[in-house]
């Protein structure tokens, strides 16, 4: 796994970051950004394609649901979606039914490295509200050959929102979680604005090296030790803060 935060930055700063790192990676490991896979040319030089979750939609898929009430989307997953209404999201929701769409049906058609940004706020509670739609955060994910690849988000710090925000999500899923009232406490006492970038180790090992045997060599060993174990329970952590709670105690 590789995770990085970094204070006084966004998710605009973010996707160079990541462009420029997976670029140089590429040129390091295979001697060129431009390799084959899956019987298809795949270019990883930068810049990267910055595609809106809302314009995707409507510009490979032809749907524009930015306006779209709850009761509209019964008859755009009708037309749209290749299983109907039986795809939409429970609970209905404006953000959770884009999601569903965008997954099922833009995703699939895109190949080059491609960076989905701004997504719905109903999906995303640890991420800052964008700056110009309420509606979406400031968050993105990287795709390449269709795949995601990595998670990157600007950090909500203001307490108040965090908490209903959390307190939202709690009441809509089927099983309730405890709040990290921790987390909660620590923002409390400040934290400057940063952003956060995450990807599993699997994501890039094809990507990367294809053709090579890999050994088992994270950033956080700890935290995939402990990962291991709690799995072997059957144990499933549905946030990240559990888990980085459970590693520092094992440490």
């Amino acid at each position: 796994m590789v995770e990085w935060y970094e204070a006084f930055s966004d998710y605009i700063q973010q996707m160079e970051r990541f462009e420029t790192l997976v670029a140089g990676l590429s040129t390091e490991i295979n001697g060129t950004t431009q390799i084959s896979y899956r019987g298809r040319s795949l270019n990883r030089a930068p810049p990267w394609r910055r595609l809106s979750i809302l314009d995707g939609l409507k510009d490979v898929a032809g749907i524009d649901i930015g306006q779209a009430t709850l009761e509209d989307l019964p008859g755009i997953f009708r037309r749209h979606h290749p299983v109907g209404v039986d795809a939409l999201p429970i609970p209905l929701t404006w953000g959770c039914a884009v999601v569903e769409l965008f997954e099922a049906i833009v995703e699939p058609r895109l190949w080059n490295p491609v960076f989905v940004m701004d997504r719905p706020v109903e999906i995303s509670p640890l991420t800052k509200k964008h700056r110009n739609d309420p509606r979406l955060v400031e968050r993105f994910e990287p795709l390449i050959a269709g795949m995601e690849v990595g998670n990157s988000y600007s950090e909500l710090n203001n307490t108040v929102e965090q908490y209903d925000r959390l307190i939202a999500q709690q009441v809509a899923r089927e099983k309730a979680y405890d709040l990290d009232q921790d987390f909660l406490d620590a923002i409390c006492h400040g934290m400057p604005p940063a952003v956060r970038y995450g990807a599993g180790r699997r994501s890039h090992r094809d990507d990367f090296e294809r053709s090579r045997k890999h050994s088992r060599r994270n950033v956080f060993p700890v935290y995939w030790r402990v990962y291991e174990r709690v799995c072997k329970r059957g144990v499933r952590y549905e946030n990240l803060i559990r888990a980085r709670r459970i590693c520092a105690a094992k440490a």
